[in-house]
C-alpha cells in the first residue's frame, strides 16, 4: 500500500475510531467488576486455544471434524494476517493519544492484555472465532435436522448462542482497549464467511503435494507482500513501534518477536504438519471408531492435550540466535503437534487399550489400523463404523421427517391427479 493511501483510510475510518472510543470508555466505567471474567473470554478467543485445545478434543471425537476446524483456523488465520497487512487498523490504546480527541476525551484504561503489537483490522479473536462457531453451529443443525422451516426455535436458539459469543468477544477487547467495535465487527462478517468456505471441506480429500503448495504459497505471499511494503516506503512493523511508544509497561509487550510472522509460521507449520501426519506417519497409527466409549475418547483427548501444551511450552528458542534461525525453529516446533494428535497419541493408548485401567474390555472394536492411506476404506471385517468412510453426523438429517404432518405438497401433486382423471375416463 503506498504511503499516501495511509492518511486516506486514517480519515475515512476516524468516525469510527471516535464513536469507538466513547464505546470503550463506557465499557471500561460499566463493566469493571466483570475484568476478570472478560479475560477469561479474551483469553478463550486466541487461535492458541483452537490448535491445543479444542482441535485435540475435536479430533477424538470425529476425526473429519477435527482436521476441518485445524484447516480452517490456520487458513482464516493466515488471512486475517494479509488483511492485517493491507488494512491500517490502528489500535485504542495508541491512536487516542495520536489524535486531538485525547484533549478532551477521558484517559483510555490500559491492562497486561492491552499491549498488542499488531494492527487491529480485522479483529484475529473475532474472524477466527465466528469462523469455528459457525462450522460447528451449522453442522449441529445439519444433523439435527434444525432450520428455519422445521424445530425454528431451536435453531434461532442455536445462531443466538453463536452471535452471543461474538459480542461477548466484542466487549472483550473493548474493555482491554485492543480493539474497535468496529474492528470485531469486520472481523465476525469475514470469519463466517471463510466458514461457509469450510463448512463441508473434507481435509483427507486433500493430496500431500496440496499441504505443500499451500504451505510454500502462504509464505510465499506474505514474504512478498512485506517486500512490497518495503519498497513503496511502507514500514510493515508500523503497529510495533506504535505500541512501544503507548504502553504504559515495556513489560506487558512482546518486543522479541514480530507477531505478524509469528502467526504465519504458525498457521503454515500446522497445514504442513496435518499433511505430513494424514500421509507418511499413518503406518503404525490408530484410529479411533465409533465403537469407542466417550470416556475412551475424553481419555485420548486428555493426553493429547497434556503432550502437545508440554511439547509447546518447554520447547522454545532461544531469543538471542538470529531472527530467521528463530523462525525456522518455530517454524518446525507447529509442525510436531498434528502429528502426534494424529498418529502417536492414538497408537501408545490404543495399543494398551486402556485395560490396565479397566476402562474397556479386552476387544471393545474400538481401535482400528489407519494403514497406510487413510483414504482407503476398512475392511468389512470391522465391527465398528470409522468416521473416515461416512459423514461424521451423529445423526442422519431429518429434514424430511421432522415436520411429520406438516408436509407441503409436491409441486406436481396437482398435475399428477388431473392425469389419473383423465386416465380413468379413457378407461370407462
Amino acid at each position: 500500500m503506498p504511503v499516501n493511501l495511509v492518511p486516506f483510510l486514517d480519515t475515512l475510518i476516524k468516525p469510527f475510531y471516535v464513536y469507538g472510543v466513547d464505546f470503550i470508555q463506557a465499557s471500561q466505567k460499566n463493566f469493571r467488576l466483570w475484568e476478570t471474567p472478560l479475560m477469561k473470554i479474551y483469553q478463550l478467543a486466541d487461535p492458541w486455544m483452537v490448535y491445543f485445545i479444542l482441535f485435540p478434543i475435536l479430533y477424538y471425537q470425529s476425526m473429519r471434524m477435527g482436521l476441518r476446524i485445524l484447516w480452517a483456523t490456520a487458513i482464516t488465520e493466515y488471512v486475517c494476517i494479509i488483511f492485517k497487512l493491507m488494512l491500517h487498523g490502528h489500535r485504542p490504546y495508541w491512536w487516542i493519544y495520536e489524535s486531538p480527541y485525547h484533549i478532551t476525551a477521558p484517559r483510555v484504561g490500559q491492562f497486561p492484555l492491552t499491549c498488542e503489537t499488531t494492527p487491529a483490522t480485522p479483529s484475529e479473536k473475532n474472524m477466527i472465532s465466528a469462523c469455528i462457531s459457525f462450522i460447528l453451529i451449522s453442522h449441529y443443525c445439519r444433523c439435527k435436522g434444525l432450520s428455519m422451516q422445521c424445530n425454528w426455535t431451536k435453531y434461532v436458539a442455536v445462531w443466538s448462542g453463536h452471535y452471543t459469543i461474538q459480542a461477548c468477544i466484542l466487549l472483550s477487547g473493548a474493555f482491554f482497549a485492543t480493539q474497535f467495535p468496529h474492528q470485531s465487527i469486520i472481523g465476525t462478517i469475514m470469519g463466517s464467511m471463510m466458514a461457509r468456505r469450510f463448512a463441508r471441506t473434507n481435509v483427507l480429500e486433500i493430496s500431500f503435494a496440496g499441504f505443500t503448495w499451500m504451505m510454500f504459497f502462504m509464505v510465499s505471499l506474505f514474504s512478498m507482500l512485506n517486500g512490497a511494503m518495503w519498497v513503496l516506503g511502507y514500514d510493515p512493523t508500523w503497529a510495533g513501534t506504535k505500541a512501544s511508544m503507548a504502553c504504559m509497561k515495556i513489560s506487558w509487550m512482546d518486543i522479541y518477536r514480530d507477531m505478524l510472522v509469528e502467526h504465519t509460521v504458525r498457521a503454515s507449520g500446522m497445514i504442513l504438519g496435518v499433511g505430513l501426519a494424514t500421509r507418511f506417519f499413518t503406518a503404525n497409527a490408530l484410529k479411533i471408531t465409533d465403537g469407542c466409549l466417550m470416556k475412551i475418547k475424553m481419555v485420548h483427548a486428555a493426553v493429547g492435550i497434556s503432550v502437545i501444551v508440554i511439547f509447546e511450552s518447554f520447547v522454545q528458542p532461544p531469543f538471542t540466535v538470529a531472527p530467521s534461525l528463530y523462525y525456522i525453529f518455530q517454524f518446525v516446533k507447529y509442525t510436531v503437534p498434528p502429528v502426534l494428535i494424529i498418529t502417536d497419541i492414538p497408537f501408545i493408548t490404543g495399543l494398551a487399550k486402556l485395560i490396565s485401567s479397566g476402562l474397556v474390555d479386552e476387544d471393545p472394536g474400538c481401535f482400528t489400523q489407519l494403514g497406510g492411506d487413510p483414504m482407503i476404506p476398512d475392511s468389512d471385517e470391522v465391527a465398528a463404523p470409522s468416521p473416515l468412510g461416512k459423514d461424521e453426523c451423529c445423526n442422519p438429517p431429518r429434514h424430511e421427517t421432522c415436520c411429520v404432518g406438516k408436509e407441503e405438497p409436491s409441486r406436481n401433486s396437482g398435475k399428477t391427479r388431473k392425469r389419473s382423471r383423465s386416465r380413468s375416463r379413457r378407461a370407462r
